[in-house]
């Protein structure tokens, strides 16, 4: 099967997106034709064709690369991870391989951002409709994102659902001591009250007299407002910034951590729940979270309502209290993670996918 990922140029290369790109393509590469056509840089160790288009902007895509309408008429399959318009809209007026786009999900639309929110909030909705539009399928990464995409879009006969996976040789249990430690891995800077920091810190302060020892440590961007609600919290002495960190050492950490606390308000989905998972680390995250679905079926953790720092301190509470329990539950996590979201069998979804819907192809 040949198949060709457009990869946009506004996807950060640690950004979850990315890594989910990535791992499908390393996967892929193993026994089919990949092509990357990117407008940023792609790193692979895997055999695959990384064409970039040396341009910022899509709108020169097909004009400053030569022979890229000649490889998109030569594939399967066109995958679209970052709403690459013109391309899309190519390959849809030639129609010689079926078009499938990633769309991750739309909450970004209901969450506001510091930056310009109207703007980027309008952009994304107008490169996601016309995605959607361009495409012969789309899939996406949880069942409420299915829902509200087909609800937002009206696409519901061509939307799909397929998990994201865990690279489980990366994230593994090392076997580890764990600290009295409470873990939160993601990008804060404009998206304080999205990730649910405040409510993350209400319940922080609501255990310091009980665990003296307890602490948060933060892997990711960070913010001024940060370091204000510590102060005003007085948790000073008990938050540490770590800020971005390699991921052997982010893998050492989700080992070291009693949990791991996804309090967001709005996600596309929490990656960092299934690599915690991956660890043997149990996740408490909030029923805002996509990942809730994961940590329900798994009996990996626990769930607490959005906003809610009373429920989210008392679920902390339990698993510092009972050291048996939390460590039942992070091997739940971990062997469920293994068995049902490891690349090999979630990329075998997505060709599963692809081979039925090109099927008259390669017959």
């Amino acid at each position: 099967m040949n198949i060709c990922v457009l990869h946009g140029d506004y996807l950060g290369r640690d950004s979850g997106p990315a890594i989910v790109v990535r791992n499908l393509v390393e996967q892929w590469s193993k026994a089919h034709n990949v092509t990357i056509i990117s407008g940023s840089e792609f790193r692979s160790s895997s055999p695959v064709s990384v064409i970039s288009t040396n341009s910022s902007r899509y709108l020169f895509w097909l004009i400053r690369t030569v022979g890229l309408r000649g490889i998109l008429s030569r594939q399967d399959i066109i995958f679209d991870s970052t709403y690459t318009v013109p391309l899309l809209l190519y390959a849809r007026i030639r129609r010689r391989a079926p078009v499938v786009s990633l769309i991750h999900d739309d909450q970004y639309l209901e969450a506001v951002t510091a930056r310009a929110p109207r703007l980027a909030r309008l952009r994304q909705y107008v490169l996601q409709q016309t995605a959607v539009k361009l495409s012969n399928h789309i899939i996406t990464i949880s069942e409420d994102a299915r829902k509200r995409i087909a609800s937002r879009y009206g696409c519901n006969s061509k939307i799909s659902v397929i998990e994201n996976g865990v690279d489980t040789e990366e994230f593994r249990d090392l076997r580890l001591d764990r600290s009295d430690v409470i873990l939160f891995v993601g990008n804060i800077r404009d998206q304080f009250e999205r990730k649910g920091i405040s409510t993350l810190l209400e319940a922080m302060s609501m255990l310091g007299s009980d665990f003296p020892a307890l602490r948060l440590v933060m892997i990711g961007t960070t913010s001024r407002r940060l370091e204000l609600e510590t102060e005003r919290l007085g948790l000073r002495e008990k938050v540490d910034g770590l800020g971005f960190l390699s991921r052997k050492d982010l893998v050492r950490w989700y080992n070291r951590a009693l949990a791991l606390v996804l309090p967001s308000r709005f996600e596309g989905y929490g990656l960092v729940a299934n690599e915690a998972m991956a660890c043997s680390t149990p996740v408490v995250v909030s029923d805002g979270v996509p990942a809730s679905k994961i940590v329900k079926q798994s009996g990996a953790g626990f769930i607490f309502p959005v906003g809610n720092a009373q429920a989210l301190s008392d679920c902390i509470r339990i698993l510092i209290s009972n050291r048996k329990l939390a460590r039942e539950l992070g091997l739940r996590g971990h062997h469920y993670v293994n068995a049902e979201l490891n690349w090999e069998r979630v990329s075998g979804e997505y060709l599963s996918f692809f081979r039925r819907i090109a099927k008259t192809r390669l017959d």
